[in-house]
Formats: structure tokens, sequence, C-alpha cells
């Protein structure tokens, strides 16, 4: 091909790029996790990433580093009364 067709498409091949990409990592769950969540059908890892974002942004999880003295304050369980 001759180079003016060549540098109209130079850079331009694949996907644009994100302005805030996902970041890979690699976890580890239990299988029947993974199995529940999979079951949901294509689209489960998105969602995954989804639950946990509203769940931070709700302050459902928090945060304790290596080196913060706080303890992370398990969630409240509230007992049922017997009636008399």
């Amino acid at each position: 091909m001759p180079p003016e067709i060549l540098a109209q498409f130079k850079n331009r091949i694949g996907r644009p790029r994100l302005d805030n990409p996902k970041v890979p990592v690699k976890l580890r769950l239990d299988d029947d996790v993974v199995a529940a969540l999979r079951a949901t059908g294509p689209g489960w890892q998105t969602r995954i990433n989804d639950m946990l974002k509203a769940r931070i942004k709700r302050g459902k999880i928090q945060f304790v580093g290596p080196g913060d003295k706080r303890k992370a304050t398990p969630p409240r369980v509230v007992a049922k009364r017997k009636s008399a």
C-alpha cells in the first residue's frame, strides 16, 4: 500500500483507550460462589464489579489497611426476641 494510505490508519488499530480502564486481578473465591455468579449468565464479572461499587458507595464495605490500628466493625446482628 502507498505510504499516504497507511498514514491514515496509523495509531487507529484496535479499540479506543478508556479513560478509566479496568484492572485485572486474581481473586480466590469459593467454588459454589463462582458457580452461583456464573449461573446468572454472561456479564457476571461486570455485575460483581457493579455490586461492589454500589456497596462501597453506600459505605457498606469498610477498608482497614495493614498499618491501621482500627478494627473493622462486623455487621450488626439483631436477635429476634421470643414472645411470651
